[in-house]
């Protein structure tokens, strides 16, 4: 059993099988041409958009004799005289984004907006926190799995907890009560998680590397023995693997999957208005990434929490 798990997510991870096809990587460059085209023109409104503005405060200005308040108020001026060029900006964005990811099904982008999927995500606490700001989102259908990724950043206070994206899977079976698999906690954090998570049970994964890196709690530890036994923590080993950045984090809400994957970079990071973009540099490692968490996100929507060992039951292998 344990050599063909092995197997299926070494072969759900192999890079030739991840590499885009021709056909898509066709389309992608059409969209890259297009969009560094428009970039000028969009470009130029924005930058004359601006310039406007500022002009009508400096004459404005001058017309009361520029006084300390107006000085002030300059400040202020300057950042909405901004908006244009970050509103042509954001539209280039949603336009190419969904472009570029277009090889997968459904394809939706959206930025800034909390996904209905938040609720969740917060109550299963994979972090402390207690404010996040969610930035661009992709979300869509890859061989028959729902699937969202989202940049996120989360703060306790003014203190940065996390920043990096939040791979949110639709599970065709749902998960008989909630999982987490979290780095293992400090005494400070511990003492805090007695209160939120007392009623969890800590469930060993079988792998003593995965546990020495995480700690597994679950309201149901014999559904949470018999999902840390299959590929699950095969892909979460890989993505540990891939993404160096820091532990990556698990958690299991009925028909929700979440994988907290914090990166050193914007996921979706594309160049400034001013910049063109080179297919190469900013959008093919953008699209690997994409697919190798694609790819994480088919092996989570297959497992299965009944999957036992021969003789085993619910009650027993707890």
């Amino acid at each position: 059993m344990e050599t063909t798990q092995e197997n299926t997510a070494r072969t759900a991870f192999d890079e030739i099988a991840l590499a885009p096809s021709g056909e898509t990587l066709a389309n992608v460059r059409a969209a890259v041409e297009e969009y560094n085209a428009a970039r000028l023109l969009h470009q130029a409104r924005a930058h004359r958009r601006k310039w406007g503005m500022l002009g009508l405060y400096a004459v404005a200005c001058a017309t009361a004799f520029f006084s300390l308040d107006e000085q002030i108020a300059g400040f202020g001026v300057l950042a909405w005289a901004q908006h244009p060029v970050r509103r042509a900006r954001q539209a280039l964005r949603d336009r190419i984004l969904p472009q570029i990811f277009g090889f997968v099904g459904a394809v939706a982008y959206s930025h800034g907006a909390r996904p209905p999927f938040s609720h969740a995500f917060d109550s299963l606490k994979l972090a402390l926190y207690d404010s996040d700001d969610y930035g661009d989102i992709i979300t869509g259908v890859y061989e028959g799995t729902n699937f969202a990724v989202a940049e996120l950043s989360l703060r306790h206070g003014k203190t940065p907890v996390f920043r990096g994206v939040l791979l949110c899977v639709h599970l065709s079976k749902a998960f008989p009560g909630r999982l987490i698999g979290i780095e293992r906690p400090s005494l400070p954090e511990r003492f805090v998680r007695v209160f939120t998570l007392d009623h969890w049970t800590v469930v060993p994964s079988g792998s003593p590397e995965r546990d020495g890196a995480h700690e597994f709690r679950s309201d149901n530890p014999a559904a949470a023995k018999a999902v840390l036994r299959g590929s699950l923590l095969k892909a979460l080993q890989h993505l540990s693997e891939t993404w160096p950045a820091g532990t990556v984090r698990l958690g299991l809400a009925s028909n929700d999957c979440f994988l907290l994957i914090p990166t050193k970079h914007d996921f979706f990071e594309l160049p400034d208005i001013g910049e063109e973009i080179d297919c190469e540099q900013h959008v093919l490692r953008m699209i690997r990434e994409l697919l190798v968490l694609l790819a994480t996100a088919k092996l989570a929507g297959q497992i299965g929490w009944e999957e036992l060992l021969p003789g085993e039951t619910l009650e027993s292998a707890d």
